[in-house]
């Protein structure tokens, strides 16, 4: 009844054992494993301690010697047996070629050691390197910045790299877009001992809060120009700016439009009346034969066929 208790316990035990994926969750992986093999006493098997008893006794089956010899070598083959079911059953099924040719626990340990650690190294500089070059886009959120470079975090520790809370604070905070400058200026006004990674990531969702609710603290143009960026729809809860009815934003004004395409008027020339309605006629050459006018009034020189000379009275 114990023995029943213990393996369906164990089978529990696997079963909640993230399954060897790749380069990204070896770790992971290899830890959980590690304690589930040492749980069960096979920890020594896997990794080759004991060493393998020898096959064939030396002694004939009546002696004493063989028989121990042989229960030795039949418990251990039982428990490297155990020990490379709880290896293989802990790996998807693409990872499972990597020991297909292994014939012992130890073999399937020790191969799967030599590969990831060698892939390991490289993908930890690869890790770094992407996290360190890591840019925001202007339209991110503070919280998509910082989810991606909290997973970046999560994979290169998983490699066994490291990276301080510190040095992953200032990383988010340099790769905020400019619109977060006054979050940034009020970051640094926090006591040092209070700006945490928990403190970070709530501040920055009540930034996001609040810009998606209303873009409070930003120009007209800061705002229009982020509004992709927060996913406020166009016009909500706005007025505008030019004839201060809501629904609309400034540019997208119609009286404004309207405004805007009107043809532009000729300037008016000073002096406009009557006068200049009888000079117009004349520069135009034409003539009527009766005005009705006391003076007769003659704007061309050329007109006259007689020369003459300027008079003031």
């Amino acid at each position: 009844m114990a023995n029943t208790v213990t393996n369906i316990t164990h089978k529990l035990e696997l079963a909640q054992i993230t399954k060897l994926k790749g380069i990204k969750n070896y770790l992971t992986w290899r830890s959980q494993v590690i304690l589930s093999l040492k749980a069960a006493g096979l920890y020594e098997v896997a990794t080759g301690q004991p060493q393998v008893p020898p096959v064939v006794p030396a002694a004939g089956p009546s002696d004493s010697s063989y028989i121990l010899l042989k229960e030795g070598y039949d418990k251990w083959v039982m428990d490297d047996i155990k020990a490379q079911m709880i290896i293989s059953h802990t790996m998807a099924d693409d990872q499972i070629g990597h020991i297909a040719r292994a014939t012992s626990s130890t073999e399937m340990w020790t191969t799967l050691s030599s590969l990831y650690s060698d892939m390991s190294a490289a993908n930890k500089s690869l890790l770094y390197g992407k996290f360190f070059e890591y840019r925001g886009g202007k339209q991110d959120t503070a919280m998509k910045i910082y989810t991606d470079l909290t997973e970046i975090r999560q994979e290169l520790e998983g490699s066994g790299g490291a990276m301080n809370d510190n040095m992953f604070i200032q990383k988010v905070l340099s790769s905020l877009p400019s619109r977060y400058s006054d979050f940034k200026n009020a970051w640094f006004s926090i006591r040092t001992v209070d700006q945490t990674v928990a403190t970070l990531m709530g501040r920055l969702k009540m930034a996001d809060l609040l810009a998606s609710n209303g873009h409070a603290g930003r120009s007209e143009e800061e705002q229009e120009s982020s509004s992709v960026a927060y996913n406020v729809r166009r016009g909500k809860g706005s007025s505008c700016h030019h004839c201060n009815q809501p629904g609309h934003w400034k540019r997208e004004c119609p009286e404004r439009k309207q405004e805007n395409s009107k043809p532009a008027q000729p300037p008016k020339r000073e002096g406009s009346g009557k006068a200049f309605g009888v000079l117009e006629l004349l520069e135009k050459q034409k003539w009527v034969t009766d005005s009705g006018a006391s003076f007769h009034v003659c704007g061309n020189r050329v007109s006259f066929l007689e020369d003459f000379q300027d008079r003031c009275e």
